[in-house]
């Protein structure tokens, strides 16, 4: 089982909702597991979760990134986190060789999605876009090259991790910064067309994405 697991503590409260995405589906074994069907085997499919646990004063965060094969005979790559998949807690699941991915939640609460707009992405003189700009106070990201490899990125606004330098409600995601998934290789400098971003904001509940055309 690889397993990429960060807590953070927060005071916030959290939503999430259910939202697919073409002919992939999420499914769960109760609290034991999550999957995504219906992919051929030898398939490598990345699972991103988010699990929140409620308590007095504060809410403990959970996110979770894993990279798991759709086994031989079968449809469906598994993910059994050793925290469990409680009700409170929301997954994305991505088809690694085509960036193709689904949402849903074991919650009834709706969590906000956005496109993150073309201006928002960062290019250089040779217009590479070398990061991506996310109205977040804490943003957790996966980006998905497909048919190579994923990477993950962690910051709070203001931190030493935000590549704008500023408190100031967004996130400069520096491309060059992100780390590997499950001992991937290291992260490029600039993105490429077909490159996924899934962007999620903890601390507000909102999931910011686009996919790289050019």
């Amino acid at each position: 089982m690889h397993i990429r697991l960060s807590l953070l503590l927060v005071i916030v409260c959290l939503i999430g909702a259910a939202s697919p995405s073409g002919a992939l589906d999420l499914e769960f074994k109760g609290d034991a597991a999550v999957g995504l069907c219906c992919l051929e085997p030898g398939t490598d499919v990345l699972f991103f979760g988010l699990v929140w646990q409620e308590r007095p004063w504060v809410a403990r965060i959970s996110v979770l990134r894993a990279i798991e094969m759709v086994a031989k005979g079968d449809d469906t790559a598994w993910f059994e986190p050793d925290i469990g998949v409680p009700e409170s807690s929301y997954w994305i699941g991505a088809d690694l060789s085509t960036g193709a991915y689904t949402v849903a939640a074991r919650t009834n609460k709706q969590l906000e999605e956005k496109t993150i707009p073309p201006e928002n992405l960062a290019r250089d003189g040779q217009r590479s876009i070398f990061a991506f700009d996310v109205e977040a106070g804490y943003l957790e990201v996966v980006v998905i090259r497909p048919g190579q490899a994923a990477w993950a990125y962690t910051a709070g606004d203001g931190s030493a991790f935000d590549a704008d330098g500023q408190s100031d409600g967004w996130v400069r995601a520096e491309i060059g910064s992100f780390r590997p998934i499950d001992n991937g290789p290291e992260a490029p400098k600039f993105l490429e067309t077909g490159d996924v971003i899934l962007a999620l904001d903890t601390s507000r509940g909102i999931l910011s994405t686009t996919t790289i055309d050019g």
